[in-house]
């Protein structure tokens, strides 16, 4: 009766529970699967084959791939061992492969393997991808790749004089995420979520036996800015010598997100390529325009950078200009006001040069019966609509002025 009544407790409670199984006789140091272990030429290397039980009997073997094959090892010249802990020194090619730990106690047998892999240590490297300073949106994401040829590497944060390790609680938004194949010498370092927190340094540290290489990298975070032409810093003038084949317009531009760049001649778009060509002669650079197999006349004109993002536009304003010609009927000089307010009022004159330190004074283009000038709201040109007998260097000014001040450009015309 007793029994019974004991047994109907037991019911009553839910279930009988039984005591879990304990192992009586593992190895300390287990891993799921292989172990693997890095290691240099000419260094050492410890293998361990630590049991909890110090009265077994441990033994050392190499497997003889592919077979498997086990072959004891003994304890002597290169190989040492204090207890279970085994010690390979001065490695050579030879010694790469899979190890086998062997313990018996009590007439059980248990085994762990170990592969060892070697490298040069002359040929260690260690490389951040990629290895420049990125500049990224506050709430978009970012990473850096650590990848090392041996090894284990680790990620930190640069803080003043000292570092934080990756991941951190201080900094939930930054993950480390380890290779799939290289788990322990590629790591990733992701910000998922980047915030203004995250701008800094961070080092990438590579440990290989007593070796220790760093590597550095920046990263910035920002919130959106409107776009800026940073280079020129200014509308500009090009004076562009005869006999030139190619020039290049220079248009560096920054903001975030990374704008856009477009480019106008006199207010129409142009198209430019990516490569150079017979059939392309403006050509898109990283930093500019190039402009090949120059036609001068048709080239000339005011060139516009438009930098775009989703924040702003700024343009930017570029004139290319011959600066020598020769006396022809029909040549035109042109003169272009990039900008002015009031609008500016436009006056030319010219001198006739003997030499390049010799000439004669100034007069006003628009008295003599040689040129002809043609004034519109921005802008004004001058015509050469006559022959001139006097043979030597003429001297033409393009004068643009308004009450806040004024400004010139010179052309050299030979006849």
């Amino acid at each position: 009766m007793l029994l019974l009544y004991l047994g109907a407790l037991l019911l009553i409670a839910g279930e009988i529970y039984s005591s879990p199984t304990v192992r009586s006789f593992y190895f300390e140091y287990e891993f799921d699967g292989r172990e693997t272990k890095s290691a240099f030429l000419r260094y050492s290397v410890v293998l361990n084959c630590t049991t909890n039980d110090p009265s077994a009997d441990v033994r050392l073997a190499k497997l003889r791939l592919p077979d498997g094959q086990a072959n004891l090892l003994s304890q002597g010249g290169r190989l040492t061992r204090k207890g279970p802990v085994f010690t390979i020194h001065n490695l050579i090619w030879k010694d790469a492969g899979r190890y086998k730990c062997v313990a018996v106690k009590d007439g059980q047998e248990i085994s762990r393997e170990i592969d060892l892999v070697l490298d040069n240590p002359d040929v260690l490297g260690l490389k951040i991808i990629p290895f420049r300073q990125q500049t990224v949106l506050s709430g978009t994401y970012a990473s850096y790749t650590c990848d090392a040829s041996s090894g284990t590497v680790l990620w930190y944060k640069v803080e003043g004089s000292g570092s934080i390790l990756l991941p951190s609680t201080r900094f939930p938004e930054i993950k480390v995420v380890p290779d799939r194949i290289y788990e322990s010498r590629k790591k990733d370092l992701v910000f998922t979520n980047a915030n203004l927190t995250h701008s800094g340094r961070y080092k990438c540290e590579l440990t290989a036996q007593s070796i220790i290489m760093k590597k550095f990298v920046l990263l910035a975070v920002s919130s959106p800015r409107p776009v800026k032409i940073v280079s020129p810093s200014r509308d500009m003038d090009y004076l562009v010598k005869r006999g030139t084949s190619s020039h290049y317009l220079r248009c560096v531009a920054e903001g975030l997100p990374l704008p856009k760049i477009t480019w106008k001649k006199d207010g129409k778009y142009i198209k430019p390529c990516l490569y150079q060509g017979p059939h392309c002669r403006y050509v898109q650079v990283l930093d500019g325009l190039n402009i090949t197999q120059l036609q001068y006349h048709d080239d000339e004109g005011v060139y516009q950078c438009v930098a775009r993002n989703e924040r702003g536009t700024a343009p930017q304003l570029l004139t290319p200009h011959q600066t020598q010609f020769t006396w022809t009927l029909g040549r035109q000089l042109t003169c272009v006001a990039l900008r002015g307010n009031p609008e500016p009022t436009f006056q030319w004159r010219f001198q006739f040069c003997f030499s390049d330190d010799s000439c004669a004074m100034w007069k006003d283009a628009q008295l003599s019966s040689f040129f002809g000038i043609d004034t519109r709201k921005s802008h004004s040109t001058l015509t050469i609509q006559k022959n001139s007998h006097i043979s030597g260097m003429f001297k033409l000014r393009c004068m643009a002025s308004n009450t806040s001040g004024n400004d010139e450009l010179d052309y050299i015309v030979f006849n």
